[in-house]
């Protein structure tokens, strides 16, 4: 896997998959994130340092300190360049290796080597005595904002490298003392003078900080490698969800993503169910081409979805040019009559709406009829194994699609059932909701025996 974006293959997707993608873009936005953050951490830090450094040298003269000054300087201009090269069109993933080496060169440099201008220490065996070697970490914590556990890596093994490299050149100068038998015992007292001298380099000293920079460049690696899994499996999750999305209603699909069972056993609650169908579609179809049949369809469909979930509802399915939904699934609501029947009046009204913009354009209007009840239904999954369905049956849901229809001979946009409207009066919300319908008994349901009470508008 690259450093500069989530492999397809962590994302289940296919070679040139255009989901794939634009998480890919979006994970290397995240890194450039990251290296925006850390440019302004490290100045920051470095701006800190500086004030230290004054601090610390201010008996050393004006020169020796601002030799100091430069070089923090210095570290200021790489990290901005580095920055603004990964956002320019010249970028290139070795360019982070480039500027991360440099870094660290840079320091071992400045740690290793006194000021020119200064003769305070004496020896170049005291540079390596003190904390000095800390400075390395805030080189690392900036790397570590690069998700990159790889350049965390290159991190260690380049700070490990170049320490050693200039520790070993100090301890070949001629006047350099160390231990070169351990094992051989010595009086307390010349040992405390070996060690106090100001030529001498403590080896095992030398030997306990890189073995202790490479466990932790190890440490921040891994901790890197698991923050870069956890953001792609966020990302497929997301991924994952949108597909879902296209096939299932918003609140299925949240119900699906909370739980790892099915969306519960078969079971019967009340529901409102509402059916939307195009008035006279068979007939449009036949005087258009297959493309503007589709585009007609993608209208419709497009409108009345977006309506259905605004209003809470599931968009059960779509059958042909109509379009069923359920308010109450996968779990009933305190307002789930008066929200269907609300709608069921922005659909009509969205249907106005359309209707102005295909006049405008030349086009035929296009009519719909809405058909709701509300009453008890059976829920529950169908289907095999390899394939389920949350479906929504009963004598609600037939009485819902024959109302639909029933608009057709009431010459009406909307007909709702008489236990719809008593349910939407139960909610509290029917005199705003019912305004413009009237009450028409006695009408007949073909497959239902019965006359029954609707609502017409």
């Amino acid at each position: 896997m690259t450093d500069q974006a989530i492999s397809t293959a962590a994302l289940g997707a296919a070679p040139g998959d255009a989901a794939a993608r634009r998480l890919s873009a979006a994970f290397q936005r995240e890194v450039m994130n990251g290296l925006r953050i850390s440019t302004r951490a490290r100045s920051i830090a470095l701006g800190a340092i500086a004030v230290l450094v004054a601090v610390q040298n201010w008996e050393s003269g004006a020169a020796a300190t601002l030799y100091y000054e430069g070089i923090l300087a210095v570290f200021v201009v790489l990290g901005i360049g580095h920055y603004r090269l990964a956002r320019s069109r010249f970028a290139h993933p070795l360019h982070k290796y480039l500027f991360t080496t440099a870094d660290v060169l840079l320091l071992g440099f400045i740690i290793l080597m006194p000021s020119p201008f200064e003769d305070t220490f004496g020896s170049a065996a005291l540079q390596l005595r003190g904390p000095n070697f800390l400075y390395f970490l805030i080189i690392m914590g900036s790397t570590i904002l690069s998700y990159s556990p790889r350049l965390v890596v290159w991190n260690g093994v380049v700070t490990v490298a170049a320490w050693s490299a200039g520790t070993w050149w100090i301890i070949a100068l001629p006047e350099t003392i160390t231990f070169t038998d351990f094992a051989s015992p010595r009086p307390h007292e010349e040992t405390r003078r070996i060690f106090l001298d100001q030529h001498f380099v403590f080896v095992m000293g030398w030997v306990q900080q890189i073995v202790i920079y490479a466990i932790f460049t190890g440490i921040m690696a891994l901790v890197v490698w698991r923050a870069r899994r956890l953001v792609e499996t966020q990302a497929a999750t997301e991924r994952e969800r949108a597909n879902l999305s296209r096939y299932f209603s918003p609140n299925l699909v949240d119900e699906l993503a909370a739980s790892d069972t099915p969306l519960g056993a078969v079971r019967r609650q009340n529901v409102a169910v509402l059916f939307a169908d195009i008035v006279g579609f068979t007939g449009m179809s036949e005087a258009r081409g297959p493309e503007q049949v589709i585009a007609l369809l993608r209208g419709f469909h497009g409108r009345m979805e977006a309506l259905v979930f605004a209003h809470g509802g599931t968009l059960d399915k779509y059958i042909g040019d109509a379009v069923m939904a359920t308010f109450g699934t996968p779990h009933s609501g305190p307002r789930d009559a008066s929200n269907a029947l609300a709608c069921a009046g922005a659909m009509a009204d969205a249907m106005d709406a359309w209707n102005e913009e295909r006049a405008a354009a030349g086009e035929a209007p296009v009519g719909a009829g809405i058909g709701l009840q509300y009453g008890p239904a059976v829920l529950g999954d169908t289907g095999g194994v390899h394939r389920l369905e949350f479906a929504v049956i009963g004598d609600t849901v037939n009485v819902a699609s024959r109302l639909e229809r029933l608009t057709r001979k009431l010459d009406a946009d909307i007909v709702a059932g008489g236990d719809l409207v008593a349910q939407v009066r139960r909610e509290g919300g029917g005199a705003a909701l019912l305004a413009g319908f009237r009450e028409l008994s006695g009408q007949d349901i073909p497959g239902r025996s019965g006359a029954i009470t609707v609502w017409a508008r």
